[in-house]
């Protein structure tokens, strides 16, 4: 009605007085309106702005005249799209728009203003904050849909009986709960009501139609619950009300609704059962239960306790139901409970945990920890205080306190060097007096340092370390230390877990094993030297066996060779002596060959092979060698490991190991043969050979052969690799020098672990190259 009062007031009026009149209502209406109004020129420049205009877009008169709507409004040098100042200047209609401007909603009325022949002067541009009226549209259509739901969820559908027109209308839900389609009756019908009668048992159809008729005759309202079956024949609970609508002193309307019961029902008849199961689990809660209701001063008395707060505090329950919490507190403590500030922060929070001391009938005082929780019944807040009776727990912290004053004292003032370290971080904790006695470091420096300032290696490989320490549950380590005049020392670490404030660390004790370990390597030098001597027995001995073998070969020789000559000279044919001479020299050269494996000087035609596959090839050709009472059990692993060697020598130690075993049983027995990779820590060092070998590689193949045969006596353990040493009747004489040829050869080391009567173990170590997958 404005806009239109707006409009013909701009068209102008043809009284003089009457315009001057039009114009003061005009801008004194234009003023009072709550939208935002501006007058708009063809070229679409605003001419006039309410003040409405300057609150809605907070800017000032001056600063909104001259400029162009979408300017003001969208902040933009361009119109946007739909813009019904655009379509209103096509159209010469109505135009407007709904847009939401950050979180405000604006609708958007254009109007044209046309002279008498139609042509455009002006625009009228309003522009209303329709945000309030949004978000409460919003707001109902929730509201309807959140109603929708709740009677869905409540199991609730509704009825409404025109009295005067006899219609009935259902809601959704109501068909639901009948278990009816909506189009399968007609809305009121005899077959409608006849068919929701037969949902009620035959005795409660009467009671029903009667409470029915009464309130539409005489507006009498009812609430009943019946016994109900749907359609399907499900038997459900159902409590269904209705009332009058008047309309002066008639009724025009009867509604009402269906509400499905059936857990109430059941709720209902179990509720005294639950009810005397929560009453048993009150009473049999370990702890006190005190509950009251919340008074921002002071307290009130208990409204209810279990049977463990009476026989905890020496009172029968009457007696408790007259105290409070001051009777069973002590008075200090009662104050501080009391405060405004706790109470505030329990209302807030709805618990608080707290330590006090409470007093028993007898006088006699105990610590309790008490958890109070806030609950509330008939709408007022109640305490529900779960008082446990820590005195156990506080023997034990005093205990754990004198026992981590006594650890401190031992760490402090032990001899032995000890730091408490972070294993995830490396971070020194702790260090004792004799820790900062070695490292020439102060304590203070000493905590502020990381271990890998201290220790030679890297923190990832001390990490690694103890990972491999702890799945072979070792705590004992080897490392080089660095202390603070820059010297470093050979130390032993004694590392274990231990817990301190909740956080795991280690405990670790420092040995300087520098001079031991000096002493150590000075007596592995003269253990060589004694091996070395050794040796040049054993090559006196190797060199008169070796000078004995070829005497006997050569005087072989030389005595066919003179028969030869005898022979020609006599004209008859020297050729089988010739034979046998260079048969003689073969077995020389064999003994020469072998001397030169043993030395490890053959050549080597080397390969990466798989070691697993190259022994499973032999063990065939092995068990049909073998006299028929020795019996050979192998163990390899389906893949690897793989190594780099020469597979003929890998056979022939193979087969010369399985041999000594099997000559070391004078009846009937077992070879075993097996492979696995381990680390070069694991290798043993005694009795391995070369002696002076060293490990280049962090992972090893290991081949054993084990036999329970005699065995081998201790002083003899060094000589077997001695080219014909042997302590049986049948010695080979260069079958283990071999195998040690062959060893040195595929860069490997073998050690042998054996006693007299109870067998032998040797086991060949070769470098692995690359680990398959298994």
């Amino acid at each position: 009605m404005f806009l239109k009062s707006l409009i013909k007031s701009l068209r102008g009026a043809t009284a003089k007085n009457q315009k001057i009149s039009s114009e003061r209502e005009f801008y004194s209406a234009f003023n009072a309106m709550k939208s935002a109004v501006w007058i708009i020129d063809k070229d679409h420049r605003i001419l006039k702005s309410n003040n409405a205009a300057q609150r809605l877009f907070n800017q000032t008169h001056s600063e909104i005249i001259g400029k162009k709507c979408w300017e003001i409004v969208h902040g933009t040098d361009l119109p946007v799209k739909e813009c019904p100042l655009l379509k209103a200047s096509q159209s010469l209609q109505q135009e407007s728009m709904e847009l939401k401007i950050n979180d405000r909603w604006l609708e958007v009325v254009v109007d044209p203003i046309l002279d008498s022949r139609g042509k455009l002067l002006k625009y009228v541009h309003i522009t209303t904050d329709m945000t309030k009226n949004k978000l409460t549209s919003e707001k109902l259509e929730r509201s309807r849909k959140l109603l929708d739901s709740a009677q869905h969820l409540a199991k609730t559908g509704g009825w409404e009986w025109n009295v005067e027109q006899q219609k009935m209308y259902w809601t959704k839900e109501l068909y639901r709960l009948h278990g009816f389609e909506p189009s399968q009756f007609e809305s009121g019908s005899v077959d409608h009501i006849k068919a929701s009668l037969e949902c009620y048992n035959v005795e409660d159809q009467h009671k029903a139609l009667d409470a029915f008729h009464k309130c539409e005759k005489q507006g009498i309202p009812y609430e009943l619950e019946f016994e109900f079956r749907r359609a399907s024949g499900e038997k459900i609970w159902i409590r269904t009300a209705a009332e009058p609508v008047w309309k002066g002193d008639k009724i025009e309307k009867v509604i009402g609704n269906v509400i499905e019961i059936t857990e109430f029902k059941l709720a209902k008849d179990t509720l005294f059962v639950q009810s005397e199961r929560i009453k048993t689990l009150f009473n049999s809660i370990s702890d006190a239960v005190f509950v009251h209701p919340l008074k921002l001063d002071g307290f009130a008395p208990f409204v209810e306790v279990n049977d463990i707060a009476c026989k905890r505090y020496g009172y029968t329950y009457d007696e408790l139901m007259n105290l409070s919490a001051p009777d069973i507190t002590v008075k200090p403590d009662v104050n501080e409970h009391s405060k405004q500030n706790n109470r505030e922060k329990l209302l807030e929070e709805g618990q608080l945990v707290f330590e006090t001391f409470h007093i028993k009938n007898s006088g006699e005082t105990f610590p309790v920890e008490i958890n109070s929780n806030i609950f509330y019944q008939n709408e007022k807040p109640h305490i529900l205080a779960v008082v446990r009776d820590i005195t156990d727990r506080k023997i034990t912290e005093k205990a754990l306190r004198k026992s981590e004053q006594e650890f401190r004292n031992l760490f402090e003032n032990h001899a032995a060097v000890k730091l408490i370290i972070d294993p995830h971080t490396g971070q020194i904790v702790a260090a004792n007096r004799a820790a900062e006695d070695f490292y020439g470091w102060s304590r203070l420096t000493l905590t502020q340092m990381n271990i890998n300032q201290i220790n030679t290696k890297s923190i990832d490989e001390i990490k690694q370390l103890m990972e491999n320490a702890k799945d072979q549950k070792r705590i004992l380590f080897d490392f080089q230390h660095r202390l603070a005049d820059g010297s470093i020392r050979d130390v032993e670490v004694f590392s274990s877990g231990v817990e301190m404030n909740g956080h795991n660390y280690l405990h670790s004790i420092i040995h300087d094993i520098t001079e031991q370990k000096k002493a150590k390597t000075d007596m592995e030098e003269l253990r060589i030297q004694n091996w070395h001597l050794k040796k040049k027995e054993s090559l006196s001995r190797m060199a008169s066996a070796i000078a004995h073998h070829f005497n006997n070969h050569l005087m072989a020789i030389m005595g066919n060779l003179e028969l030869s000559l005898s022979l020609i000279e006599r004209n008859e044919s020297p050729l089988e002596h010739l034979k046998k001479s260079m048969q003689l020299a073969q077995k020389a050269a064999e003994v020469s060959g072998l001397m030169l494996t043993y030395l490890g000087k053959t050549t080597s035609g080397k390969m990466q092979m798989d070691i697993s596959k190259v022994c499973s090839m032999i063990i065939p050709i092995l068990r049909s060698s073998l006299p028929k009472h020795i019996v050979l059990k192998s163990n390899f692993p389906v893949q690897g490991p793989m190594v780099n060697g020469d597979l003929n020598q890998i056979q022939q130690l193979v087969t010369n190991l399985v041999a000594n075993a099997a000559e070391s049983y004078q009846e009937k027995g077992t070879v075993y043969i097996s492979l696995k990779t381990v680390l070069a820590t694991e290798i043993p060092q005694k009795y391995r050979f070369p002696v002076n070998w060293s490990p280049s590689h962090n992972e090893y193949a290991c081949l054993e052969i084990a036999d329970a045969g005699c065995g081998i006596e201790e002083q003899n353990i060094e000589k077997i690799f001695d080219p014909f040493f042997s302590t049986k009747a049948t010695g080979r004489g260069l079958d283990l020098a071999v195998v040690l040829g062959i060893v040195q050869a595929n860069n490997g080391v073998i050690t042998v672990k054996s006693q007299w009567g109870e067998g032998s173990i040797f086991r060949f170590f070769s470098p692995v190259e690359t680990k398959l997958n298994e």
